[in-house]
């Protein structure tokens, strides 16, 4: 669980393009918000980040500089 601030930079459009630029990496979010200490609805997942891109390299480069922003 990260604070607002560090979720909106990761979720930010332009963090996603500048990403997907270097790496040809696609960034998607999936799940829903679920406050801290509670549960996510029934047949729900917390709020997560999926990376998809051409090769593990690409998403791992992908998620070290996602986690730079952090």
């Amino acid at each position: 669980d990260f604070p607002q601030h560090a979720r909106w930079k990761v979720t930010h459009k332009d963090a996603w393009i500048m990403i997907s630029e270097q790496t040809g990496v696609a960034i998607t979010t999936r799940g829903v918000f679920v406050p801290r200490g509670k549960q996510p609805p029934m047949g729900k997942k917390k709020l997560f980040l999926l990376l998809e891109g051409p090769s593990e390299r690409a998403v791992k480069q992908a998620k070290q500089e996602l986690k730079k922003i952090l």
